[in-house]
């Protein structure tokens, strides 16, 4: 039984690695100079196995590692986006920003008094490709193509003013921030050395063997691998 206990372990572990060179070592980031956050309700348990394969010496577990997704929906504020194909040139003529108003109309009565912020995708003419360009739409639409003109060359290593813009889409975001909600901050401890559990809320927390814990200000528990 604790073999067959072990080798779940094991396997869990070698997924996690797998999933976390994804993000690091096939991009060409170097894991071991980053800092491992270990959330969720098993994050923590398995932390420091997962440090040990990707050379990892430093973990830290936030205080409220078991409800980090949650948390984060309720600090995420709520949001709308709207999308209006228009495909037509970015000139004084165009009208754009009367085409716009039609989703402003939309948001506020969505999300009331939700700020907005507009953009549009553009592209020089016969372009297959577009920028998504932030757009004041009370400014002139010269701006609006100054603008695409200032990216592409950033973007791209050239512009060409002379040539003629259009706006592909146009898109705007209506956003109310989320909630601010208070913490429970910890009281900072002595390092524990590990083999060593440290209980959380909603989480358990496990120091491996070579690995020293301590509990920082914030109750965040920083764990390092020594030597």
């Amino acid at each position: 039984m604790e073999e067959c206990a072990e080798g779940i372990l094991t396997v869990a572990v070698q997924e996690m690695v797998r999933a976390l060179r994804l993000v690091s070592v096939e991009r060409g980031e170097d894991a071991r100079e980053a800092t491992l956050i270990a959330f969720g309700g098993a994050g923590p348990l398995h932390a420091c196995a997962v440090a040990d394969e990707l050379g990892v010496r430093t973990v830290l577990a936030p205080p409220a590692a078991g409800v980090l997704a949650a948390l984060g929906l309720v600090m995420a504020g709520e949001r709308r986006d709207y999308v209006q194909t228009v495909l037509a040139p970015v000139d004084a003529g165009a009208g754009l920003a009367a085409q716009l108003a039609p989703l402003i109309d939309h948001a506020s009565r969505d999300l009331p008094g939700a700020p907005v912020r507009a953009s549009a995708d553009c592209r020089y003419a016969g372009q297959s490709h577009a920028l998504t360009i932030p757009w004041d739409p009370v400014a002139p639409e010269a701006v609006l193509a100054g603008d695409f003109h200032d990216a592409h060359r950033e973007r791209y290593g050239d512009a060409d003013p002379r040539r003629a813009v259009e706006a592909v889409t146009l898109r705007l975001a209506a956003e109310r921030p989320g909630a601010d909600p208070a913490l429970p901050g910890g009281a900072e401890g002595t390092a524990v050395a590990g083999p060593a559990v440290i209980p959380m809320d909603g989480a358990t927390c496990w120091v491996g063997e070579g690995w020293s814990a301590h509990v920082d200000a914030i109750g965040s528990i920083r764990m390092e691998r020594a030597g």
